[in-house]
């Protein structure tokens, strides 16, 4: 039998003290038991488990999509529930989550947006909007993601967490991983990095019939609600079981203390590891594109965070033209209301995108990627697309004659980066 040191054993019993803070506001619905499966603690922590150990201060990144970036959800309630564990211990974040974006745009952000902090711990969070991905670019880009965590510093501990949205519920129900988490699952083992499914409590209170997934507020009565849309869980119900599940995975993960395998062959074979975001230097483009700072303009402004500059345009002159050698690429950019479909000429190749969808009422951040194509040189060549889209049919409604304007323009708006897969970029 191994003993604990009065370390660890003061670390569970604060841990235990937060779990009460957390849940308190639950506990007419916290009557079950924590289920062991719902965390697989793989090589543990030891870099935070250090860490804490030496009063050092933490920094934690949080990588995913919408339900990470949410106000007051899992994301800003674990981090409080740490730093209350552990009043000694300064606690700090990297938010890093951008809604409707998954871990194929997540591999090339990561550099900027989470590595370019050093934190101490990277949380990964795509479960979601992962759901119904090819699973080979899901494991490419998860291996991507954390081969380059390891090749930055390979003491930052990384954590997988899934979330879940309700048309996953046919394999949670029968105990089964769904396509996406599974595709995820093989890179965590492979790698030994520690996962946690955050809905374990969700899950318990639904099988109870103490909680419903969807309804216009949090509580019915006795019943928990889990969220509005049965996606995004309210900040009070769904998010605050998500956060407590994470609270009661800690210790567990803590408590593993198996050795970290350095050096490991890539599982998939064409991991992302060389992914990145290239600058839109100006060979790239002609000149009906206009480069602006992002504070001087009204759509822009908003991204600011995301996006130094934007390039801009609505002519239909615009013109990217470019050669690199890899074998995939794409555009991080804004699409709403003024979004337009694009053609693109790959080594004489045509094809067409459309960069409208149903959600495109507001601008937002967003993003496409190529299909594969063989690894070498191409020349590339894009264009705004003369074909004019019926918004109306995509968002199934007629326009007022207010918007008629709003929607009719024609416009590109993409971020001063341009993503490139496993390639050099070059005019």
């Amino acid at each position: 039998m191994i003993k604990k040191t009065s370390k660890q054993i003061s670390i569970s019993l604060m841990l235990i003290q937060v779990l009460a803070i957390i849940i308190s506001p639950l506990m007419a619905y916290s009557q079950f038991s924590f289920s062991e499966n719902a965390v697989l603690p793989q090589t543990g922590w030891p870099n935070v488990k250090q860490r804490i150990s030496e009063a050092k201060p933490i920094k934690i990144a949080y990588l995913g999509g919408s339900i990470t970036n949410a106000k007051d959800g899992w994301r800003s309630q674990t981090l409080s529930g740490l730093q209350k564990h552990f009043p000694g211990i300064l606690f700090s974040q990297v938010s890093a989550g951008v809604s409707g974006t998954g871990s194929d745009l997540g591999v090339f952000r990561i550099d900027k947006d989470v590595l370019a902090f050093n934190p101490d711990l990277v949380l990964i969070e795509f479960a979601v909007n992962d759901n119904g991905k090819n699973t080979m670019l899901i494991k490419e880009s998860i291996e991507g993601i954390i081969t380059k965590i390891k090749q930055k510093n390979s003491n930052t501990d990384i954590g997988l967490v899934y979330t879940m949205e309700r048309s996953m519920m046919d394999y949670i129900q029968k105990n089964q991983n769904t396509p996406s988490i599974g595709a995820v699952e093989e890179v965590a083992v492979y790698y030994g990095v520690p996962s946690i499914f955050l809905p374990d409590k969700v899950m318990t209170l639904y099988r109870e019939a103490k909680l419903v997934f969807s309804g216009d507020q949090p509580c019915k009565g006795d019943t928990m609600v889990f969220s509005k849309d049965n996606v995004h869980p309210y900040p009070e119900t769904g998010h605050r079981l998500y956060a407590s599940t994470f609270m009661e995975a800690v210790p567990v993960i803590f408590d593993q203390s198996a050795k970290k395998e350095e050096g490991k062959k890539p599982l998939t074979g064409n991991p992302f590891r060389q992914a990145q975001l290239v600058p839109l230097a100006k060979p790239f483009y002609n000149t009906q594109w206009q480069l602006l700072a992002t504070p001087n303009d009204t759509v822009a402004k908003k991204f600011a965070n995301r996006f130094d500059s934007v390039l801009y345009s609505g002519s239909k002159d615009a013109v990217f033209d470019f050669t690199f050698e890899g074998s995939r690429f794409g555009f991080y950019e804004l699409i709403g209301p003024g979004s337009s479909a694009y053609n693109i000429n790959i080594d004489g190749k045509d094809s067409t995108i459309i960069r409208f969808d149903r959600y495109c009422t507001n601008w937002r951040a967003n993003y496409f990627i190529m299909p594969e194509i063989l690894p070498g040189i191409h020349h590339v060549t894009v264009k705004i697309s003369p074909v004019a889209i019926d918004k109306e049919k995509i968002l199934r409604r007629s326009f007022t004659d207010a918007e008629k304007e709003l929607f009719s323009s024609t416009a590109f708006y993409t971020g001063r980066n341009f993503t490139v897969r496993e390639a050099h970029i070059y005019k």
